[in-house]
């Protein structure tokens, strides 16, 4: 298998991540992804379908505002959504239910 590190995630999708360095005040990503590396892999997907959608539909790319694990369950927040971008989110949140976050 193929393992995703957080640092591949960064290089991937280098306009979801460009806040990672702000202020705490601005964007929780000072912490890094908050969750384990299993669902790195579901992330990587959700962020390259984010990104081709904002591509052809000629949206701005949203930034991640935070990712972590919650009660047990992934959560991704951006800057600016759509319907369909929440839809995506969404379903990555449901894949890492059935999903280990630890491999």
């Amino acid at each position: 298998m193929n393992e995703i590190t957080e640092a591949d995630l960064i290089d991937r999708h280098p306009l979801i991540f460009q806040d990672r360095y702000t202020s705490v005040e601005i964007s929780c990503m000072a912490f890094g992804i908050e969750c384990g590396p299993g669902w790195y892999s579901v992330l990587d997907v959700l962020f390259e379908k984010t990104t081709h959608y904002c591509e052809v539909e000629d949206f701005p790319s949203p930034k991640a505002i935070q990712i972590k694990e919650k009660f047990g369950g992934l959560r991704v927040y951006l800057d600016v959504t759509t319907p369909y971008i929440d839809g995506l989110i969404s379903m990555a949140e449901c894949i890492a239910d059935a999903t280990c976050e630890v491999c």
